[in-house]
């Protein structure tokens, strides 16, 4: 008979265990419920309610611009900055000299694609020397021209330099350089 009442104290024991379970999972899910209940009641009844369909507007004097804003005004300025500093070169980058005082061929083009002049400078590698200088107008070109300096019999490792002029203010717009090599026949 001990073994028989063990075991139906045992059973009375997980009837209870089940019975409070439930009860513990219906308080939690009670407490659940309310709490989520309670805080979307919560936030829909501090909306302001208004009949009329007209509202006042006041700027607040603390809002500034919109930053994404600025910044793609910002970027959209400068790369209007960069195009209008952008320049096509274009030269005979072997041009030959017959002497150092003779015409040689230059065929500097200002392309009409530019949007300003250009001063073409050369300078000789080695020691810097300024060995050609001169201006061409947008859509024009220089064929053939004399160095400014009587350049012995050789070849010159060079740098042309394209610096783009606004004519009206004399201000460098922007600069492009090109590696040339100068040959003087005699």
């Amino acid at each position: 008979m001990t073994a028989f009442n063990t075991h139906k104290e045992n059973e009375k024991r997980n009837k209870v265990l089940v019975i409070l379970s439930i009860i513990l999972w219906l308080l939690l899910a009670t407490t659940l419920i309310y709490l989520l209940f309670g805080l979307m009641g919560a936030k829909s009844s501090t909306l302001p309610t208004t009949n009329s369909s007209k509202i006042s507007f006041q700027a607040d004097a603390n809002a500034s611009e919109n930053t994404l804003k600025a910044k793609a005004d910002a970027i959209a300025a400068l790369n209007q900055k960069v195009k209008d500093g952008e320049i096509n070169i274009s030269m005979n980058t072997n041009p030959v000299f017959a002497n150092g005082q003779a015409k040689g061929t230059l065929m500097i083009t200002n392309n009409t694609i530019n949007k300003y002049p250009q001063m073409v400078e050369i300078y000789t590698k080695d020691n810097h020397t300024l060995v050609y200088s001169g201006g061409v107008e947008v859509g024009q070109k220089i064929e053939t021209s004399n160095l400014a300096v009587n350049l012995s019999k050789g070849t010159y490792d060079c740098i042309a330099y394209f610096n783009a002029v606004d004519p009206t203010t004399g201000t460098k717009m922007g600069t492009a350089a090109a590696n040339i090599t100068i040959t003087v026949q005699s």
